[in-house]
């Protein structure tokens, strides 16, 4: 699997907002998938994040993000 690029610490005032999200995947979709967000000079968690927020704007969950 490919290495995860370092990614700045979370600043104390943002620690409380935030929480872990933790779920079972196929290895080969996981390693693919990290490999895809390197390559675009980006993270998991931040696509992720961002599937998150596009699916809840789609649903009509606007004021949650």
């Amino acid at each position: 699997m490919p290495s995860v690029k370092k990614t700045k610490p979370v600043a104390a005032k943002d620690r409380d907002t935030l929480n872990t999200f933790t779920f079972a995947v196929e290895k080969e979709l996981k390693g693919a998938f990290v490999s895809s967000c390197i390559a675009m000079d980006s993270t998991a968690s931040r696509e992720l994040r961002g599937f998150m927020r596009q699916y809840l704007a789609k649903h009509g969950q606007q004021k949650l993000i």
